[in-house]
Order: C-alpha cells, then sequence, then structure tokens
C-alpha cells in the first residue's frame, strides 16, 4: 500500500509535469533563465530566508517548551521542511515529531499536535490569501485558473472548518471524546494503541489552541509568511526581467495559483504540481508560455536549493540521516 501510494504521486506529478511542459520550448526557456539580473535574485534569496525564519519562528512559538532555542527550532522545522519536499503527500509532517523526539526527547504524539494546530493556521491563511486575491485583482470570472481558485478556496475552507471542528471537540474531552474513542475503537480494535496515542496528540500538543493571544500571535506570523512569500514572488519575476503590472498584487495571484497545487496530494518535491500552476498564473498575465515555463523551474529549482542546503547541513550536524524520516513512531506506526 506504501508503494502505491508513492507511485500514485509520482504519477500526479508526472502528468502535470506534462501539462506544463508541453507545446514549451524547452531550449528558450533554459536561455531565459541565465539572463538573471544578479540583484534582484539577491533580493528574492533573503525575502525566501525571511519567509522561513517566520514560520519557524512561528514553530518556536508554538512548541514552547519543546525545545530550548530557537537556533534549534529553526532547524528542525528546515529539516522537516526538506522532509516535505522528498516524501510524498506531505509525509514529511512526521519528521518534526520524529526529530524532536530524537533530538530533544519530546512526545511524539504531542509534537504532532503542534503541528496540527499550525497546519489549521497556515489553511486559514491560505483562505485570507485567496480572498485577498478575489476581492482586489482584477480578475476575468471566465478564466479557468480562476475557476480553480475558487474551487481551492471551497476546498480550504472546508478542510479548515473540519480540521478546526475536530480540534475544538477533541480538545475538550468529555462525553464526545469517549464516545468517539468508542466508536473507532470498536471499528478498528487491532489500532486501538495507535488511536489513542494519536487522540493524546490533540489533547498534548494541541493544547496551544486554548491559550487565545498565543494563537493570534501565531495567526499574524502566518499572514506575514504568506504575504512575504508573494513578495519573493515579485522579486525572483524581477530577477527574470518579468515585469507586470501591480506587482505584488500579481505576486499574489500568483501565489494564490501555486497554492491550488497544494489542494492535489502532492508528488515528492510539488514536481508538476507547482510548475503548472505557477505557469497558469503568469500566463494569466498574458506572460509568454516560454517565459512561464522558465520562471517555474527556475523558482522550483531555486526553492529546492535553499531548502536542500541548509537541510543537509542542520542534519549532518545532528546526526540524521534520510532513513530517520521514516522511521516508527510511538504507537509503530511507519510515518
Amino acid at each position: 500500500m506504501k508503494y502505491l501510494k508513492v507511485l500514485s504521486s509520482v504519477i500526479i506529478g508526472f502528468f502535470f509535469l506534462w501539462l506544463a511542459l508541453k507545446n514549451a520550448d524547452l531550449s528558450e526557456a533554459v536561455a531565459r533563465a541565465f539572463t538573471l539580473d544578479p540583484l534582484w535574485l539577491a533580493v528574492s534569496i533573503f525575502s525566501f530566508f525571511y519567509t522561513q525564519f517566520i514560520r519557524a519562528a512561528r514553530w518556536h512559538m508554538l512548541s514552547g517548551a519543546f525545545s530550548a532555542k530557537f537556533i534549534d527550532s529553526f532547524k528542525v522545522f528546515y529539516i522537516g521542511l526538506f522532509a516535505n519536499y522528498i516524501l510524498p503527500f506531505r509525509l514529511g509532517e512526521f519528521s518534526r515529531p520524529l526529530i524532536m523526539k530524537k533530538t530533544h526527547n519530546a512526545s511524539f504524539s504531542a509534537t504532532l499536535g503542534v503541528i496540527f494546530v499550525e497546519r489549521l493556521l497556515d489553511l486559514c491563511g491560505q483562505v485570507f490569501l485567496i480572498i485577498f486575491v478575489l476581492w482586489f485583482s482584477p480578475l476575468h470570472v471566465n478564466n479557468k485558473l480562476v475557476e480553480y481558485i475558487k474551487i481551492a478556496l471551497a476546498l480550504v475552507a472546508g478542510i479548515f472548518t473540519a480540521g478546526f471542528i475536530a480540534l475544538k471537540f477533541i480538545t475538550k474531552g468529555g462525553v464526545f471524546r469517549s464516545w468517539l474513542a468508542s466508536r473507532i475503537y470498536s471499528l478498528a480494535p487491532a489500532f486501538k494503541m495507535k488511536i489513542s496515542l494519536l487522540l493524546k496528540s490533540f489533547n498534548e500538543g494541541a493544547g496551544v489552541y486554548g491559550d487565545k493571544k498565543l494563537l493570534a500571535a501565531a495567526f499574524v506570523y502566518t499572514l506575514i509568511s504568506w504575504f512575504v512569500s508573494a513578495a519573493t514572488i515579485m522579486f525572483s519575476m524581477r530577477a527574470m526581467g518579468i515585469n507586470l503590472e501591480s506587482p505584488f498584487l500579481s505576486a499574489c495571484f500568483i501565489q494564490a495559483a501555486i497554492s491550488v497545487a497544494l489542494v492535489i496530494p502532492p508528488p515528492p518535491g510539488f514536481v508538476g504540481t507547482f510548475h503548472y500552476f505557477c505557469k497558469e498564473g503568469l500566463m494569466f498575465y498574458a506572460v509568454a508560455q516560454n517565459t512561464a515555463v522558465a520562471y517555474a523551474v527556475f523558482f522550483h529549482a531555486l526553492q529546492i536549493i535553499l531548502i536542500a542546503l541548509p537541510a543537509s547541513f542542520f542534519m549532518a550536524a545532528y546526526g540524521i540521516g534520510f532513513g530517520d524520516f521514516m522511521k516508527k513512531d510511538e504507537g509503530g506506526k511507519s510515518a
């Protein structure tokens, strides 16, 4: 079953990569990628790292006592980010609890609960960004990408609502949680221990949900990170000589277009889905297809490099290998 999931994610990635690259002159796209402005490239690199710095600060804020220093939180966050680019279906999310357990002796389930809250914040931030784009950008109703973005908004909002309701009821405990646990145990008695650990993750780590001030601060960090990420797109487009009207709003739209790919079960490295929706976002603004493909390939490669190099260094510092991403957790379940 595990290999079937990996194969299906790879097929999804190659399908969208084919959609992104078909009818494009790749030689012209490659030539365009070699005309980068070094100053704007440096600004975009700084902006990218600043985005990850904000997200790591949010992780540090939410994880609280799990890590003693911010630098530790930053390293663990970055390794987890790298793992998400290696593993399909965002299974890299399980790497942070594994690493925290190994390096800081933190509870796997408690850390997983914090990450659950973190993902809800990201979904909420994504909803905010998409609404911002749909509200302020001069969009054509009949454009297919706009329709995709509207569908993505509905899906993301639905996922966020379902996750929020689950978090609200399960963390409150009491009769509902007891009823839910008994129902799940009756349906899958062989997995009682694993289910108990999963519920425990909500109760321990997701307890940050009860701190309204902390949650509000984390949400502000989330919004800042999404808009700084859009600024990174704006700067990197400038580096390739792509100058659009209302550059920041355009970058926010392209960020929203790329975020559509997050709704689709992602292949390793977001290969294909990232390229297709990034290209479509640029072509919405009448950017030539070869230029749009060149930018999608360049920006994706830049992200991988800026994630892989620091993460590899942090992994070496912690003595962590790629195999640690897939080890078994507290309940015996492989990540």
